[in-house]
């Protein structure tokens, strides 16, 4: 997604479940890497913390961890 939080492209696939485990996400998220530098983007994802498939695949594109978004209460 281009059409909000210059200069970030939020990248994002989905790969059918029968063709996983191929290097299919990587290579797509690769590729999308690539156009986004060239369009002048900072290619950008996000996947919870559990999802450890999504997050092998956005290190296997060359993408890296630059934090953790936590939730929770304040209690008064």
């Amino acid at each position: 997604m281009l059409h909000y939080n210059l200069p970030f492209a939020d990248l994002y696939m989905e790969v059918r479940e029968d063709c996983r485990r191929c290097g299919i996400g990587s290579f797509l998220l690769q590729e999308v890497k690539r156009e986004c530098y060239l369009a002048g983007r900072v290619p950008a994802a996000r996947t919870s913390i559990g999802n450890f498939a999504s997050r092998a695949c956005l290190s296997k594109a060359g993408l890296r961890v630059s934090g953790f978004m936590l939730t929770g209460e304040i209690s008064a």
